[in-house]
Parts: C-alpha cells; structure tokens; sequence
C-alpha cells in the first residue's frame, strides 16, 4: 500500500485492489471556493505510484465502472492545482 499526500487530502492507496483504501481530507469554506474549475481538469494515473502497482487509465474503459473521487472535486477548489489533485486514480 501507498500514502499519498496531495494538498487537501491524503489517499491510502491499496496497490493490491488499486483503490483507495481510505481518503482524508480537510475541507472548510475556503477550500471549497476558488478558482478550481472541474472543466479543466481531466482523471491521470498517479505517477507516485509504480505502474505495476496503480490503476491505469485503459481499466476503465467498457468496464462499466465509473473513475469517481473518494475526496470531492468539489471541495477542493482552493486552486487549479487542488482541483487537479482529486482527479488522480489513486483518489
């Protein structure tokens, strides 16, 4: 397993089911607004993480399964960059 900090949050990433275990976040007004804005932002494989061991992009292609974020997109808007972060597979 992998701990990921990100800005806002931190993601347990489970490199054996290559999900999320768990996810924290910190949230509070000002993280919630800003110039974070989700058009702009586009999911990415987390190249923390060895890519034997993380989800690609590929995987969910047909699957059926939605790529979705443990901590919000919208509460991270703080800035482009914090909005970018919860759209890493390992969240």
């Amino acid at each position: 397993s992998v701990l990921r900090p990100f800005t806002n949050f931190v993601s347990f990433f489970d490199t054996r089911t290559r999900n999320p275990h768990w996810v924290i976040e910190r949230i509070s007004e000002e993280t919630s607004n800003g110039d974070g804005n989700r058009k702009f932002s586009f999911f990415k494989e987390d190249a923390a993480i060895p890519s034997k061991l993380r989800n690609k992009l590929e995987d969910f292609r047909g699957s059926g399964y939605d790529r979705g974020h443990m901590a919000p997109a919208s509460a991270h808007k703080l800035s482009q960059k914090t909005m970018d972060e919860t759209f890493t597979l390992s969240n």
